[in-house]
């Protein structure tokens, strides 16, 4: 488990044969085809029809009279996750570009996929973002990872040759240099490589030049760090002469399987598409990585055995519900990156959950540099447990506690849980978590906990209650501002759907061609830690950048 390996990229292309399809996981719902829907239009409308803020909770009523039914709710930019500049201007991917508010007040796009094509001959295809958010390091770079098709082949079957890596503007995205990392060789399958999430911003980690990269298919978890090489004054095609920063990636393997691979693999980290938390953390020079791992529970039967076999208060540990099929269980591990050195540490063993794909831990950290882990569930209870020294991974960690509302122990009526963790720490050293949260009768809740610093976790607060019984994720992904705002956008994508509801949805949504997608995307604001959320309009995102620039000339 302590070995790691490195695969050096230093101005030539690492062509790896890895992982298909459907071991991608969510990185390519977040790019579409320009020609799939028109670009982006600030309508300059009213975003609400309503006279009075809208708080949560917020109840749907049938069939499907959501957010924008009820209350008019039309948001002027496009929901989806919301990163703030160094100005605290806000960018939002919308899977086509990049859109954010001018000057003047209103939205509009950066013309991504233009800027980069007026830069690079070579590129003549579409920009997918593997990772949704965009990233700002310490010095005001912005990160997107991502994905480049650049050779396009008419014949059948179709051939594509894609390069991935990371963009990056050092002008709050008025011009972009791409960084490749690796290179899909030309295929009749679609081969996916290199990073997939990227280290995002809270309120006190440190964001070297670029962010801490990972991926995760398949056999190895690999961790991908950039170092700044020396700065160069170059011309490019139809761009000025500028001073543009280099970089070396170093890809090293934080854990890798080795048979006996369970049944059940393949999921080393949280999933992206709903919740979508950091999983890694990094602070004074160390990069902490977290993931569940997809080997067997027998590598720690030591440990199992000393698990708690009781209950725990009114909380089921796993080793008890699972006691007669400790197979299902699977490891969380944490392993710090010193950027000094250079070098791996051990992999940390943190606890155990079920072995599911939506169970993996997230991690954050709070302004004494303590790190902060969530181990994910499925229908179940998360746990929480916090390192004993600083900045450190490998000096102790307290037990993990589950927490929020019990479920029912084995022998009693069960119903459904947790799942889908979104965390994050603010200035306060709050923790801010939103999940799904399903409670008896299968019906699913947008859900909010929050555990300020030196006390327990408050008990669930529901922020959106949908109409129906049945199946729904939320989609959803918790960002914060420099003004320590919250920001929560959703959409939820429904499932298991009556005959009635069916109908009802193919009216509201006829262009759904029968289709079920996610639908009614909003985002949610609290600009008091948490104690009241409502529904967010432009003018919340203008008051932040005025505020922030007032703040900081103070």
């Amino acid at each position: 488990m302590n070995q790691s390996y490195r695969l050096q990229i230093s101005g030539f292309l690492w062509v790896v044969l890895s992982a298909a399809l459907g071991v991608f996981g969510t990185g390519f719902l977040f790019h579409r085809e320009l020609s799939a829907r028109d670009p982006f239009r600030d309508h300059r409308g009213m975003e609400l029809t309503v006279s009075k803020p809208v708080f949560a909770p917020i109840q749907h009523q049938p069939m499907f009279v959501d957010e924008h039914k009820q209350f008019g709710y039309r948001p002027r930019f496009p929901v989806g996750p919301v990163t703030f500049g160094p100005d605290n201007r806000p960018y939002i991917w919308d899977g086509v570009d990049l859109i954010t508010l001018r000057d003047d007040g209103h939205w509009s796009g950066l013309n991504l996929k233009q800027t980069v094509q007026q830069k690079y001959d070579w590129f003549t295809g579409d920009i997918g973002a593997t990772d949704p958010h965009l990233s700002f390091d310490d010095r005001g770079g912005a990160w997107m990872v991502a994905r480049l098709t650049f050779i396009k082949h008419s014949q059948a079957p179709e051939l594509r040759q894609d390069a991935f890596g990371v963009l990056h503007s050092i002008n709050n995205g008025r011009s972009w240099t791409f960084h490749e990392t690796s290179r899909s060789p030309p295929s009749p399958h679609k081969y996916y490589l290199g990073p997939e999430r990227i280290e995002r911003r809270g309120a006190h980690n440190h964001l070297a030049s670029p962010p801490a990269m990972l991926e995760a298919r398949g056999g190895a978890l690999v961790l991908t760090i950039g170092k700044q090489g020396k700065v160069t004054g170059r011309t490019t095609k139809n761009h000025p002469p500028a001073t543009q920063p280099t970089y070396r990636f170093t890809r090293l393997v934080a854990a890798e399987a080795r048979p006996p691979v369970s049944g059940k693999g393949r999921n080393w980290l949280t999933p992206l598409h709903s919740g979508g938390g950091n999983v890694s953390a990094s602070y004074n020079r160390k990069t902490h990585v977290v993931w569940q791992s997809i080997q067997p529970y027998e590598w720690h039967n030591d440990t199992l055995e000393k698990q708690p076999s009781e209950m725990h208060g009114p909380y089921t540990p796993y080793t008890l519900r699972y006691k007669d099929q400790l197979d299902a269980l699977a490891p969380h591990y944490v392993r710090t990156y010193d950027h000094t050195t250079e070098e791996l540490g051990p992999a940390v063993l943190l606890g155990f959950s079920r072995r599911d794909n939506h169970d993996a831990p997230v991690i954050s950290i709070d302004s004494k540099g303590y790190l902060h882990v969530i181990i994910g569930a499925h229908h179940d209870n998360f746990q929480y447990t916090r390192s004993l020294q600083p900045n450190s991974a490998t000096h102790g960690w307290t037990r993990p506690q589950m927490f929020g509302t019990p479920r029912p122990p084995p022998g009693e009526r069960q119903t459904g849980s947790y799942t889908y963790t979104a965390l994050l720490i603010d200035a306060d050293d709050t923790l801010h978590l939103v999940s799904r949260w399903t409670s008896s009768g299968y019906y699913f809740t947008l859900c909010y906990n929050r555990k300020k610093s030196g006390q327990p976790w408050e008990t669930d607060r529901i922020l959106v209650y949908p109409f129906r019984y049945g199946y729904c994720t939320w989609r959803h992904k918790l960002n914060i501002d420099r003004l320590g705002r919250l920001f929560l956008n959703y959409a939820q994508y429904p499932a298991e759907l009556t005959q009635e509801q069916l109908a009802a949805y193919n009216r509201r949504w006829p262009e759904h061609q029968g289709q079920l997608r996610e639908i009614g995307p909003c985002m949610l604001i609290s600009d008091n830690r948490g104690d009241q959320w409502r529904l967010a309009t432009t003018q919340d995102f203008v008051h932040g950048i005025t505020e922030w620039r007032e703040k900081i000339h103070d």
